[in-house]
């Protein structure tokens, strides 16, 4: 015999296992959405690291959200374009001395071919032109070793207190020749300033580029 009171009791059960059932899609579902939204942008993520990996410096990941994976991916990005301008610019480096490195060949070359043909005499100016022109090759070679121990982080820094007045009258007047030579007039306004502890020839090359 069901009575009323049994019958409520399997309507109320019946009602709850119903709302557990919904309740549970619901969440089921929730968390499907929630994950595919977290997993999404860490496979674009991923995917760019695979990108970068492979030297595709100029892929970037699409910023979808402005939470914290949005500023996740903004740092990406950020980070992507630092280093496709750093290789950028250690190309157009490597390029510029390349073509320099041309320039003293040539006069080296050309000197030589010209002595051989018995065009120049093998006289004190022209082996003179060639030891300078072999000296600007070391320098440039040099040049080329310093880049990569700078990439590398094998740059080494003499530090050492420097007045940097000082230091940049110097190098003005070890480039004064050139600069009139080309109508080119420098003049050095500077106050007095303490010394700082730098490294006096890396800095000189610094300022003699400028």
């Amino acid at each position: 015999i069901v009575t009323a009171e049994d019958s409520f009791l399997d309507r109320v059960n019946n009602s709850l296992w119903q709302v557990g059932l919904i309740s549970a899609a619901v969440a089921l579902v929730i968390g499907l959405v929630l994950t595919r939204q977290i997993t999404g942008p860490v496979r674009a993520l991923i995917s760019g690291a695979r990108h970068l990996t492979r030297g595709e410096l100029s892929y970037r990941v699409k910023v979808k959200s402005h939470d914290e994976i949005g500023e996740l991916a903004e740092s990406f990005n950020i980070m992507a374009s630092s280093l496709e301008k750093g290789e950028q610019s250690r190309r157009q480096l490597t390029a510029d001395i390349a073509h320099e490195l041309r320039t003293p060949l040539t006069v080296i070359e050309g000197t030589v071919d010209g002595i051989i043909d018995g065009v120049f005499e093998p006289d004190r100016d022209h082996l003179y032109s060639i030891k300078e022109q072999t000296a600007l090759l070391t320098h440039l070679i040099g040049d080329l070793r310093d880049i990569s121990l700078a990439e590398s982080g094998q740059l080494k820094l003499n530090l050492a207190p420097a007045d940097m007045v000082e230091l940049v009258r110097r190098t003005i007047v070890n480039n004064e020749p050139e600069a009139l030579e080309k109508d080119v007039r420098i003049k050095l306004e500077a106050a007095q300033v303490p010394e700082v502890k730098v490294d006096p020839v890396r800095m000189e090359q610094v300022v003699s580029n400028l």
